[in-house]
């Protein structure tokens, strides 16, 4: 992890891998294109991404050099994809992937932001912590939205929603309501929302939610 604040030694480290890991490694030829990739995945670190609108923002044509692009990004420790969570395995390679830096300070030196986006962040850095304790990480898109499911022996252990605050009534609401959807869906027990410094729990339908703030949560042992 790049101590924070140097920027300009992140946006270095994120070029020197560009060039040395991808660029010479593979033999890219659309270097430019390859870094509008970049800046624009990681840009949109925790958001759904689709192969249609990556052709439309880079100009590559190509769906299966997007699909490589990514690979190589993925290889390089640059980014991480999750897949949605479905029953079939054909369902889940299907759908449309979300993405996540490979460390936070790239968001920062390469992302592009008009505002600083503290709820992006954190859920980046939830999704880092979880990889180091899950092998399996997905999420769930349904009519509601839960921004992570961890698997471990192929049993869903726990729904977990990041919210940077729930002072707005209207985020509660939203937040739980894709978190108890998706904890129904998958016969998940443990649900957990992550937030800067909220705390308290809810029972909702014989479902217990506990509602954690992030550094307490960090300091937990898996």
């Amino acid at each position: 992890m790049i101590r924070s604040g140097d920027i300009s030694l992140s946006e270095q480290y994120l070029t020197d891998i560009i060039y040395r890991d991808i660029v010479s490694r593979f033999g890219i030829r659309e270097i430019k294109e390859l870094k509008d990739l970049t800046v624009y995945l990681i840009s949109n670190a925790g958001r759904m991404i689709s192969y249609k609108t990556l052709a439309e923002i880079t100009g590559l044509k190509s769906v299966s050099t997007i699909k490589n692009y990514l690979d190589y990004l993925e290889h390089a420790f640059l980014l991480f994809r999750i897949a949605p969570l479905h029953y079939s395995l054909k369902g889940t390679s299907r759908a449309s992937h979300k993405i996540y830096a490979g460390d936070l300070s790239f968001i920062q030196s390469a992302g592009f932001h008009l505002t600083e986006d503290l709820g992006q962040r954190i859920e980046n850095l939830i999704f880092l912590e979880l990889l180091r304790r899950y092998q399996e990480i997905y999420f769930y898109s349904g009519s509601g939205g839960c921004d992570f499911l961890v698997k471990r022996n192929q049993v869903v252990e726990e729904a977990i929603q990041v919210s940077y605050s729930l002072n707005d009534q209207k985020t509660p609401d939203r937040e739980v309501k894709g978190l108890v959807e998706a904890m129904k869906r998958f016969n998940v027990k443990k649900g957990l929302i992550l937030t800067f410094e909220d705390e308290e729990l809810f029972d909702i339908s014989d479902i217990g939610i506990s509602v954690v703030p992030i550094w307490k949560w960090l300091l937990t042992v898996p």
